[in-house]
């Protein structure tokens, strides 16, 4: 009986120290919450988690949006009063913002820690913007702080943040193209830039040489790589980087390389060829045109005969000046009257008829200074006169009318 009673008040004496123990505790608590509410910020610490040390935000930058929520001077304000769980949301809405976390030390000072996020891509649009993409295929601003050193594609066919499906796949095919290269020294520091053709495949431009890469599609990308760095290492280093202007690694098995100035060659060969048919059959076209008009023209031909023949004639005739041919002779000038050429009467002539063959003999400017040096004078012809007709003296046979 007595033992049962000294097992009760043992019971009793530890269900009452566990109470003032839980007592104190509480008390305790609630104290350090009070004095918690009282105190104020001391101050903080922005902390920023970027790849390689490469912030695309600046601690100035997480400061503006901090103070935004809480107002300027966080230091010294009482902490009870700063809602972190606010400042968190704002600072995650950045779009170079993936990660945020803020809480206070044991000194009251306010740890601020960003995570970036991390581009794999640097992208032109055929419209001219840019922008980064990173593992999410989320679209990135530029950053006035930080140019990444990241594989560049060009000639992107959208810069809208909601893509088509296509555009989404080809998206994708960037990402696959771009961690690869990033993956590889030796392609880092090969591969200048990529371009999207309009069939949405990709050509690689190396730092060094003329040649294009064809490389299609984002379809075994190991194994096209793989390719191109054994053309570079038994060929290229063998011809030299200007040998070839295309390397095709489109091919199962195989590379197909072309070398440079062979394919101009051929173009241009094609080129005159083309012209030369062209110039051909404008020839023939040309030529056939003419022989039907010729056909058309003898089958109404409206030309006469006495025409052709006046026309002959007019030739035979010497010239004429105000309907009067003058003709002189060796020995003296000698006019005579015609009719207008024109008209269909022959020319009646004065007395003695003119030996046309000596009249056109004498009508040349050079007879005309032989004769002067053997006659001894000349008759003058006024044309506003009458002529005067004076008998020629007779000499030989070959000056008589």
């Amino acid at each position: 009986m007595k033992a049962i009673k000294e097992s009760n008040i043992k019971k009793i004496l530890i269900t009452f120290l566990w109470i003032c123990l839980g007592l104190g505790s509480l008390t305790l608590l609630v104290s350090g919450i009070h004095k918690k509410d009282a105190s104020v910020c001391e101050g903080y610490e922005i902390e920023i988690i970027g790849i390689n040390n490469n912030f695309f935000i600046g601690k100035s930058e997480i400061l503006e949006i901090l103070e935004k929520v809480a107002g300027k001077d966080i230091k010294g304000k009482e902490i009870n009063k700063l809602n972190l769980l606010e400042m968190e949301n704002q600072i995650k809405k950045d779009v170079w913002i993936s990660k945020a976390t803020l809480y206070f030390d044991k000194n009251n000072i306010l740890m601020v820690k960003v995570e970036e996020k991390n581009p794999i891509a640097r992208i032109f649009s055929n419209q001219g913007t840019s922008f980064y993409i990173d593992h999410g295929l989320n679209m990135l601003p530029l950053s006035k702080t930080h140019s990444a050193r990241l594989p560049v594609f060009t000639n992107f066919p959208s810069s809208l943040k909601v893509l088509s499906k296509s555009d989404s796949v080809l998206l994708d095919n960037i990402k696959a193209m771009s961690l690869y290269i990033q993956n590889d020294p030796f392609l880092m520091g090969m591969v200048d830039q990529v371009d999207i053709t309009n069939a949405k495949k990709f050509e690689l431009i190396p730092k060094m040489g003329d040649q294009i890469i064809l490389f299609g599609d984002a379809t075994n990308i190991d194994k096209k790589f793989d390719k191109l760095k054994l053309f570079y290492k038994n060929v290229i280093s063998v011809k030299g980087w200007k040998k070839y202007s295309k390397i095709n690694l489109q091919f199962d098995n195989q590379i197909v390389a072309s070398v440079l100035g062979v394919e101009e060659q051929v173009a241009d060969s094609l080129k005159t060829m083309k012209m030369i048919k062209e110039f051909a059959e404008y020839s023939a076209r040309m030529s056939s045109d003419t022989a039907s008009k010729l056909q058309q023209d003898n089958a109404g031909n409206s030309v006469s005969e006495s025409m052709i023949l006046n026309s002959i004639a007019r030739d035979d005739e010497p010239e004429e000046s105000n309907g009067l041919v003058l003709g002189t002779t060796t020995n003296a000038v000698k006019p005579v009257i015609a009719t207008n050429v024109n008209t269909a009467k022959k020319a009646e002539v004065s007395k003695a008829p003119v030996d046309s063959k000596v009249t056109k003999k004498v009508a040349k400017p050079k007879a005309e200074k032989k004769t002067e040096k053997k006659t001894p004078a000349k008759s003058k012809v006024k044309l506003d006169a009458k002529p005067k007709l004076t008998k020629p003296k007779l000499k030989s046979t070959k000056n008589d009318y």
